[in-house]
């Protein structure tokens, strides 16, 4: 069994599926100008399934965000924008 900090990009969309080990989220951020999410995986040998990944930016609706777990939020210097990042809980 091997325990690992992974990484995963994201797009800038209301919720995007991820295939990903069973883990628990860190931390999200901007590297090299790309949404990133960081996770850590307890046991990279356990086989993938599909988690979701909802984003919102600051003053969108976001009451099906409600039961989410919120992660972080990173901003988008270019166009001056701040999205928040949730997973399911």
């Amino acid at each position: 069994m091997t325990t690992a900090i992974w990484k995963a990009t994201l797009e800038v969309t209301d919720e995007q599926p991820l295939l990903l080990p069973p883990c628990r989220f860190l931390s999200v951020d901007v590297q090299r100008g790309v949404p990133c999410i960081w996770f850590l995986v307890p046991d990279t040998d356990v086989k993938p399934t599909i988690q979701h990944v909802y984003m919102a930016g600051t003053g969108q609706p976001c009451g099906r965000l409600l039961d989410k777990r919120f992660v972080g939020a990173f901003q988008m210097y270019d166009v001056g924008l701040v999205f928040h990042v949730f997973v399911d809980a």
